[in-house]
């Protein structure tokens, strides 16, 4: 596998919620259904600031600047591949928007975005036209490895993402 892009998420906020999996099925196109874990489907919002985003190839420099997303996505499968599916994802990054869109087929969206961090504890904002998400949180627990068969486990062990881009699944 080729890498196309590296950074590091920071002031991570990982929420999740169950969903029943014929009300998300309906959500999703042909060919991509809800991956279950204890029976439900599973919803996530997932606030972070990328940090020292740059290309995987090349010379080695600084990296844009730190730059918020905020995801709502989900889990599925296709053709029994787990993966990731985003509902939407809001950015403050133009580039981002033109990137994930044109390149990948994501659904992003240009949104006002900020993550302050006052200690542990983050205040993350994101509005857009549609939406708009407020959060105060901090770490819960300290940092561990997820056991495998364990639900931290099949939501975090996702190594793939699908998309539409052109009608076509990506």
């Amino acid at each position: 596998m080729t890498w196309l892009l590296v950074q590091r998420w920071e002031n991570l906020l990982f929420a999740h919620w169950r969903a029943e999996p014929r009300a998300l099925a309906r959500l999703l196109p042909a060919g991509v259904e809800p991956d279950v874990y204890d029976a439900s489907a599973w919803v996530a919002i997932v606030a972070f600031v990328m940090a020292e985003s740059r290309a995987a190839a090349g010379p080695r420099w600084s990296g844009l600047p730190p730059i918020p997303e905020l995801n709502v996505r989900t889990y599925v499968r296709v053709d029994d591949v787990p993966g990731v599916w985003f509902l939407s994802l809001d950015t403050s990054s133009r580039l981002f928007v033109t990137i994930g869109r044109a390149l990948y087929g994501l659904r992003y969206r240009l949104a006002r975005m900020a993550a302050v961090a006052d200690g542990e504890r983050v205040h993350y904002l994101s509005e857009h036209a549609a939406a708009r998400f407020s959060a105060a949180y901090e770490p819960r627990d300290a940092p561990a490895p997820a056991s495998p068969g364990s639900l931290e486990h099949f939501l975090v062990e996702r190594y793939r993402l699908f998309a539409e881009r052109g009608g076509r699944l990506v």
